[in-house]
């Protein structure tokens, strides 16, 4: 998502160079060596500085196909009796809590495929797998976008909190600030509907 961004930035700035290291891990800045740490979840650690940047909120897709073969859910509880794609579940079954308009659902899922990796879960969604969970900025950034179908669409399931981190200083060097702006106009820009908390 923040790729184009910081590729704009280093052509901006020539000095800027920019190492994107992506994992499931939850880095520390100062332990790890980075600049800046993108991550999700509460943080509590009063030695990092933190810049918020929402939380992104998901939605159930599916592909027409897959619609098309076992029908459209109307409710929550459908769900239930659908093939669906898992991310870090439990095998086989995960806890799907839907947020509507006045009320929250939980529903339990089961599905042959379980992954741990977002683009992952929307190849299986776009292959016709079966119904899977997926930030909303897949339906608008990918240029597969058309192959998506949102399910459920009175429905959300919430994000955790995001955010940039790294260590507190007096001084903030001006390469971690120019990409902490980067990354956030990126945010903004292609999470339009990113809740902010």
């Amino acid at each position: 998502m923040v790729a184009p961004a910081l590729a704009h930035l280093v052509r901006s700035y020539p000095n800027i160079q920019v190492e994107l290291s992506l994992s499931t891990r939850l880095a520390d800045p100062i332990r790890d060596g980075f600049d800046l740490v993108v991550c999700k979840g509460k943080l509590s650690d009063s030695a990092l500085t933190i810049r918020p940047l929402g939380s992104v909120d998901s939605c159930v897709f599916a592909s027409a196909d897959y619609l098309a073969r076992r029908g459209v859910p109307r409710r929550p509880s459908d769900l239930a009796a659908h093939d669906c794609i898992l991310f870090r579940a439990p095998p086989r079954k995960a806890r799907w809590e839907l947020s509507g308009v006045s009320a929250s659902e939980t529903v339990m899922v089961t599905g042959p495929l379980r992954f741990d990796d977002h683009g992952a879960v929307a190849a299986a969604v776009v292959g016709g797998a079966g119904l899977g969970v997926l930030p909303f900025h897949f339906q608008h950034t990918r240029p597969d976008r058309a192959a998506f179908v949102r399910v459920l669409p009175r429905y959300i399931v919430r994000g955790e909190p995001a955010q940039i981190v790294y260590a507190a200083a007096r001084h903030v060097p001006q390469r971690v600030r120019l990409i902490c702006d980067a990354i956030v106009a990126a945010v903004n820009a292609q999470c339009p509907l990113a809740e902010r908390r």
